[in-house]
Parts: structure tokens; C-alpha cells; sequence
């Protein structure tokens, strides 16, 4: 809404009697004309506004670009599958075992031809299995071993003796896998 409509909203048309005002530049200024100056401030007033509409445009493509960046990496990007996995999964359908702790892992038909048995490239790939192994397995036990503890102290106050025998028989496997491959397992 122009200044001259904010006015004539307010005091009707009349009360302008000729005389025009405009706000433009940086910084802004206000112009007052009136009689034959009229004719050519519309003239200027059109011309700013088309170059505002076209700049408008281009600004608004211009802050909708990241967005749509994002929007064609995600739809389009390519997706880089695992090499292996630690469940039996999807293309992972052969079995491997880590040399030092014999993590299982699967993996696809061609690993052994990229990652040689032995290698180096193969060695530092079965650290980090196992490391993402163990990670998975510790957070398992101390999981296993919450729940224990929760029903022991449930079972103590609000059990029977059965009740509590039972809770503290509560298997961990989680924790009894690592201790059976000779890993620290949370206490």
C-alpha cells in the first residue's frame, strides 16, 4: 500500500488536494509534489516498481536455492551402501569373523577381493567393527544390568522372596557375551 492510499484511507481523497508525497531512496527522503510535477513522479513511481518486481524475483529464487540444493542431493545424491553389516541384512549375506575377538559381520560377495585377509586395509577395518561391536554390546549390557536393578529393588519392596530370588537371577547376555571374549563389561 502506497502512502498516498494509507492517506486517502484516512482522510478521503479530498483532503489531498493535489499534493503528493513518496518515500524512495536509502536514505529515505520524502518527496512533495504537486500540479505538473504530478505527471512525472508517476512516471519515475512506475518505473521503481518494475524494478523492484523484477528484483523481488531474483532475490526470492535467491533464498529458495539452498533449500532446493538440499532438496535435489537428497532425491538425487547417490547413497553409498555399507560395506558390511552386523546383522544379516539386505546384499550382506556372507559371513565373516574378526581375527582377534571373532566378531561376526557380514558382508557382500567381492569384500574379500577389496579387502584382502590379513591385509592392512583389512586389520584396520576389523578394529572398527569390533569397536562399533563392543560399543553396541556395552550399551546392551548396561541396559541388561538397569532393568536387573529395577527389579531387584521392585521385588524387595513390593515382591515376595520369589520374587526377589528371581530378579537377581535376571540374565545379562549382553554382558555375559563380553565377558566371555575376555572384554571389560560394565558393572
Amino acid at each position: 500500500m502506497s502512502p498516498e492510499e494509507l492517506f486517502e484511507a484516512f482522510f478521503g481523497p479530498s483532503m489531498s488536494s493535489g499534493i503528493r508525497f513518496s518515500t524512495s531512496g536509502f536514505p529515505q527522503t520524502r518527496r512533495y509534489y504537486s500540479g505538473d510535477n504530478r505527471r512525472q513522479h508517476q512516471h519515475q513511481q512506475q518505473f521503481h516498481r518494475q524494478q523492484e518486481g523484477g528484483a523481488g524475483f531474483f532475490t526470492t529464487i535467491i533464498q529458495f536455492l539452498p533449500i532446493l540444493l538440499i532438496l535435489f542431493f537428497a532425491l538425487f545424491g547417490g547413497k553409498s551402501e555399507s560395506v558390511y553389516s552386523l546383522n544379516k541384512e539386505g546384499g550382506h549375506v556372507f559371513e565373516q569373523h574378526t581375527d582377534r575377538h571373532q566378531v561376526p559381520y557380514w558382508t557382500k560377495k567381492d569384500f574379500s577381493n577389496t579387502y584382502p585377509p590379513s591385509s592392512y586395509d583389512r586389520n584396520r577395518f576389523e578394529e572398527d567393527i569390533e569397536y562399533q561391536w563392543y560399543t553396541i554390546t556395552v550399551n546392551q549390557c548396561k541396559s541388561e544390568l538397569t532393568q536387573k536393578k529395577k527389579a531387584q529393588s521392585y521385588a524387595r519392596y513390593w515382591g515376595s522372596d520369589e520374587d526377589v530370588r528371581h530378579a537377581k537371577n535376571m540374565r545379562t547376555p549382553s554382558c555375559d557375551l563380553l565377558t566371555s571374549r575376555n572384554l571389560r563389561a560394565p558393572t
